[in-house]
């Protein structure tokens, strides 16, 4: 599993320890050869969080494969690196491709 900030960096000690936080965002890695890595994005803010699409050499594109709000298609494609916003109270999650 790999923590990220918005900024789609590695979470650090202090990252962690900001009591307002209200954003959370993960790759869970394929468990097995040819199977794609998820990345979960949660905004539990009563405002839109922009955050950046994971850039992770093996992957070049994110599909979204589920989002919480009626604001975008469940089904878009996203380069890594784009810059994006997370809806309040939203889930959103993405399939990595090559």
């Amino acid at each position: 599993m790999l923590w990220l900030t918005p900024a789609a960096e590695d979470m650090k000690e202090s990252d962690w320890k900001f009591p307002e936080g209200r954003f959370l965002a993960y790759v869970l890695g394929p468990m097995e050869q040819g199977q794609a890595p998820i990345f979960i994005v949660l905004n539990a803010a009563p405002e839109e969080i922009a955050f950046k699409m994971p850039k992770m050499t093996e992957y070049k594109r994110w599909q979204q494969v589920l989002n919480t709000t009626d604001n975008a298609p469940a089904t878009a494609d996203f380069a890594a690196g784009a810059e994006m916003k997370a809806p309040p109270r939203s889930v959103r999650a993405f399939a990595g491709s090559a």
